[in-house]
């Protein structure tokens, strides 16, 4: 009998084996793709800097030789636009545990002193000599910079090193950290350091001392612990059976703008799911950045629909009042970036950016970051310009389209209430801002393509 017993439950044995092994392997390959899609997106923002950062370092060379107004001109304006992109690549390294605050740093200021130097009259304000010497000094240390880049890069690419391995080594906090990526930038670092000698001028090293003075200002709440940073990542991402994940948190590191933490949320064997990560602000909790290792498969949902679907998912996390004002589709992802409202008044500087995919309309990204440092509670004061007031300071050959009243931040910080114009010159279509008390033109802006705005 129990032969018969046994020939009967073997071959089920041996079926569901083969299943079990089967849907192992698939899940195994599944986090191997999404592992291959995390380092992917890590490789093209290293490479990325590292190019960004010898365009830099050449175009300052090349403003030192110019010796027209308008060339020099256009010259601050390419470093302060591709500066101001470098600092972004920056920020998409999983770099959190590591110092980075100088290059960032370094990277800001630049950005700020060229386009100080950009927007006036040269004709009328020639460069000083003490900013031609800041601009020598900038050049000795972007070629430092571009040099051990390019180091770091070479080696990379040789000895096919991982930033994921990294990643990993920056988490572990074990000593030693013998790895060719944390000691470049470890160099760099120390390189940067003598941007410290440098004179900046009087606008352009005061960027990050606003942002801080707005972070205290508007950044509030009690300081997290680790358990209630998780506790807060998990709700954010209506995680509720927690048992089903490894969640592994750890303190991010002096280069961020906000101190905080940063979340990894892993399915454990047999869990639904992919690898989720997360910063966290140590004080009062909010979602800074969140991104969805998952794979995304063909597009089902439209624009509007992938919109409404963003829409959703900020009124669940109590942003109630909230405007797209541009939305992207690239291949099967869809990206929305949201203004809060008050009376229908655009406040621009708390803005969110989310990410949705296209096959079932799960959020896949979000940054929050600049809504967090930025949000505090406003009483608007009346505009004391009407519209027909307004218009009148708009250049009379532009053709206006659209207009209506926004909060903007001026060169100098500050929150204004504008009058936002858009309209037309010559085919090409701009953005003017002005003053709703005092008529000034606070701001020209030329639209171009989603992929030149970002």
């Amino acid at each position: 009998m129990y032969r018969n017993v046994a020939s009967i439950f073997f071959p089920v044995f041996v079926i569901g084996f083969l299943i079990m092994s089967y849907w192992g392997y698939g899940e195994k390959q599944e986090k191997d793709k999404i592992l291959v899609q995390a380092e992917n997106q890590y490789q093209s923002a290293f490479h990325s800097l590292s190019n960004r950062v010898d365009k830099i370092q050449s175009e300052i060379g090349r403003s030192l030789a110019v010796n027209s107004e308008r060339k020099l001109s256009k010259s601050m304006l390419d470093i302060w636009r591709i500066s101001h992109t470098a600092h972004n690549d920056v920020g998409a390294l999983p770099l959190g545990l590591l110092p980075l605050q100088k290059t960032e740093d370094f990277l800001t200021r630049t950005s700020n002193f060229t386009y100080q130097v950009a927007v006036r009259d040269l004709s009328k304000e020639p460069l000083t000599k003490k900013e031609y010497e800041t601009l020598q000094k900038l050049y000795g240390s972007a070629t430092k910079i571009k040099n051990e880049l390019q180091k770091v890069q070479g080696k990379v690419l040789s000895d096919n090193i991982r930033w994921l391995d990294t990643e990993k080594l920056l988490i572990s906090n074990k000593e030693p950290k013998d790895n060719t990526i944390i000691d470049g930038f470890n160099t760099i670092e120390k390189h940067v350091a003598d941007g410290d000698k440098i004179d900046w001028g009087p606008n352009g090293d005061n960027s990050k001392e606003r942002l801080q003075k707005k972070m205290e200002r508007n950044m509030k709440g009690p300081t997290m612990d680790k358990t209630k940073v998780e506790e807060r990542a998990l709700q954010f991402m209506a995680i509720k059976k927690k048992d089903q994940y490894q969640v592994t948190t750890t303190e991010n590191g002096e280069g961020k703008l906000v101190p905080s933490y940063h979340v990894r949320i892993e399915p454990k064997n047999g869990a639904n799911g992919s690898l989720l990560q997360l910063d966290v602000a140590k004080r009062g909790g909010q979602i800074l950045w969140m991104m969805n290792h998952r794979q995304i498969g063909e597009p089902r949902l439209n624009l509007e629909q992938a919109h409404q679907k963003a829409l959703q998912f900020l009124a669940a996390r109590g942003f109630s009042e909230m405007q797209v004002i541009k939305s992207h589709q690239y291949g099967n992802v869809a990206q929305f970036i949201f203004i809060e409202t008050i009376n229908d008044v655009l406040i621009y500087p708390d803005e969110v950016t989310v990410k949705v995919a296209l096959d079932d309309g799960s959020i896949i990204g979000y940054q929050g970051e600049p809504y967090a440092i930025s949000h505090h509670s406003r009483q608007l004061p009346p505009a004391k310009l009407t519209l027909t007031q307004a218009k009148k300071e708009v250049n009379p050959r532009l053709s206006i389209e659209e207009s209506r009243l926004v909060v903007i931040e001026n060169e100098l910080g500050k929150e204004v209430l504008c009058y936002e114009f858009t309209g037309s010159m010559n085919q090409v279509t701009y953005q003017i801002y002005i003053n709703a008390h005092n008529g000034d033109e606070e701001e020209v802006i030329e639209l171009k393509n989603w992929d030149d705005l970002l």
